[in-house]
């Protein structure tokens, strides 16, 4: 009776939706590539063609990543559509960015340059025209303009490296950096996964999960309504993460030797569904005399409602009641959590709708223990790196949908390894997600390593050690308090730093303020933790007088100094501070570099003490692609 029940729930409360399907890639190649940039365009649009221009000569000397054209004609432009067609039609002779290359040295993209453009780039000029006038392929631009809008793309140019977003007109070193980044990410996934991996794919479901349906039908060119082929996608199985399961967690079913586990934003309608699916399976799985899976959902605050960032009293109360809520009410509620925050007096007249006692629900709401279970299950998915829609089985993370294919095939595979353990269902899923890891405290404020290939040649303030990088403005408070913890460090601490500081260069070209070639030259007599000091407590470093009167307070010679600014070395260390301003964004300061990891976290010595002897004890030091050399 009860399962009939929950069916008719299920039913009632999730309609039947379109089937997820799979996606084959144009070509079985491209799943095995490490990066892939899709880049959406705007044939008649300015920044489209400088974009463009970039993008080739970068891309031209990365034969490892998988270049893919998609359309994005906006109705600004009336050009835009036709050019948009005629480049489709291009594809169909496998010209298309042949075709686009001599098209964007065209002013305009009118139906003289569209001749042009396919004689320069060897058409079967009769074939061309044929295929230009065949709905088929204007139907196609369509659906590349809807996937693209429905992945909140808006202007064009856009590119999606690995599922990741980057918009406008990029400078090279910032598309060097996003895809050496993205091939560093792409080649842990494999090193935990496997070669099976479809690198994009998880890519965006990483980073951007609501979106993947609007990827997997830009990448069959089929309809978003219409994405169900054969084979369906498949999902894989990731690494081990210690997922807890606390008592404030909604929690369906009793403790099973498998157990699944949604971190779940209830204002967001897929992930419900997502939700859905698993109960679903949960019930299929009980008809069939297998009642062995157990459904937790933790809820986590919505990040896209900027108003719901902090708890207020009608938000708490809502998911106070959800959680206090036997399942399957507690369905109602989150599902009605997907309109706008309603005011306390529409929640309290829902809660007694359903028949709860509203006093004992908005004790519950109002208490601090509502607020600190809503933030452990925050941290809880920071430390596993698990963005709201993550699904962890058996704390193993799917990297997939909850409709995908082979779930049921890694649902089978963990069923057995937890059934292989002796004990209660409880101690099984404790015992599987105990050696599981999640991302220390450390590890939190740290981000993945840059390619700093340049930044040897600086001179150290300090001792040899593990290498530490400062770069600030020495007019900034906060510069200045950086400064004193890291020098703190240096002297007060066992831990062997390498010091260096130098001022975040803003110019066009490489070159360095009066003050920010002194601390270079001074550094390398010896004498630069001193003139620093000095330096953070002027108001006008660089002013000539100021910066002279520092000098002499500090006993430099300014001739030993000239000489030392003009030396060979500090030349080259120049160039270095500048060159590492075009890898990595410096547009705020302070920007600290432990190791090769840019410091996150706050201004706090504490925080950054530990983040040191972390990297000192877990050394990383990748080495740069050879375009992102100096």
């Amino acid at each position: 009776m009860k399962l009939r029940l929950l069916a008719l729930l299920m039913v009632l409360l999730f309609p039947a939706e379109v089937t997820l399907g799979q996606t084959p890639l144009a070509a079985e190649a491209q799943a095995r590539t490490l990066v892939t940039l899709r880049l959406f365009v705007d044939l008649q649009c300015s920044y489209s063609r400088q974009a463009w221009h970039i993008y080739r000569q970068t891309l031209a000397r990365m034969p490892d990543v998988a270049f893919v054209v998609q359309h994005l004609p906006l109705s600004v432009h009336p050009l835009a559509m036709p050019a948009a067609i005629a480049a489709v039609a291009a594809r169909a002779q496998d010209k298309e960015l042949a075709f686009v290359d001599a098209l964007m040295h065209e002013t305009m993209p009118d139906d003289d340059a569209i001749g042009r453009a396919a004689t320069a780039a060897g058409l079967n000029l009769a074939a061309f025209a044929q295929t230009r006038a065949d709905p088929a392929v204007a139907a196609q631009v369509v659906r590349e303009q809807q996937a693209g809008l429905a992945m909140g793309i808006r202007t064009t140019p856009s590119a999606l490296v690995n599922g990741r977003g980057l918009g406008g007109v990029p400078q090279v070193a910032t598309l060097q950096r996003a895809l050496h980044a993205a091939r560093t990410r792409a080649q842990r996934d494999l090193a935990d996964v496997g070669p099976t991996l479809d690198v994009e794919r998880v890519g965006m479901l990483r980073h951007a999960p609501e979106f993947v349906t609007a990827l997997d039908a830009l990448r069959q060119g089929r309809a978003l309504q219409s994405i169900v082929v054969n084979p369906p996608l498949h999902g894989c199985l990731g690494p081990r993460w210690r997922v807890l399961v606390s008592e404030n967690d909604l929690v369906f079913g009793p403790d099973a030797p498998l157990t699944a586990v949604l971190f779940l934003d209830p204002t967001n309608p897929w992930q419900l569904h997502e939700l859905a699916t698993l109960l679903q399976l949960q019930l299929a799985e009980a008809q069939a005399g297998r009642a062995d899976i157990r459904v937790v959902a933790k809820l986590l605050l919505p990040e896209s409602r900027q108003a719901w960032k902090s708890p207020s009293p009608p938000l708490t109360l809502w998911l106070a009641a959800a959680v206090l809520a036997a399942p399957p009410k507690a369905l109602t509620f989150l599902r009605d959590l997907t309109s706008q925050a309603p005011k306390r007096v529409e929640v309290e007249a829902r809660v007694a709708a359903l028949g709860l006692d509203v006093a004992k629900l908005r004790k519950a709401a109002d208490a601090p223990a509502t607020t600190a279970w809503l933030q452990l299950a925050a941290d809880l998915a920071n430390r596993t790196e698990a963005a709201p829609g993550a699904l962890f089985l058996n704390g193993r993370r799917w990297l997939g949908h909850a409709g995908d294919d082979g779930l049921a095939a890694a649902l089978a595979e963990l069923r057995a390894e937890g059934k292989a353990l002796s004990g209660k269902p409880a101690q099984v899923y404790a015992s599987l997600v105990a050696p599981g890891r999640y991302l220390q405290d450390a590890e939190l404020d740290l981000a993945a390593p840059e390619p700093l290939a340049s930044l040897p040649v600086l001179p150290t303030l300090s001792k040899s050690g593990l290498p530490v990088h400062l770069f600030v403005d020495f007019r900034s408070p906060h510069s200045r308090a950086a400064f004193y913890m890291l020098r703190r460090l240096v002297r007060s601490t066992d831990l062997p730093i390498a010091l260096t500081l130098a001022v975040i260069p803003r110019g066009a070209e490489p070159g360095m303020t009066p003050s920010g070639a002194a601390i270079l030259a001074a550094a390398r007599l010896g004498r630069g933790l001193e003139l620093a000091e000095a330096l953070f407590n002027v108001d006008k470093p660089d002013d000539a007088a100021t910066l002279n009167a520092v000098l002499k307070k500090c006993k430099l010679d300014p001739a030993t100094l000239q000489k030392a600014m003009a030396s060979a070395d500090t030349q080259d260390a120049l160039h270095s501070v500048w060159h590492a301003r075009q890898q990595v964004d410096m547009q705020d300061e302070p920007v600290i570099f432990v190791g090769a990891r840019p410091y996150q976290g706050p201004l706090d010595e504490a925080r950054l003490e530990r983040a040191v002897r972390f990297v000192r004890d877990n050394p990383s030091q990748p080495s740069a692609p050879a375009d992102c050399q100096p």
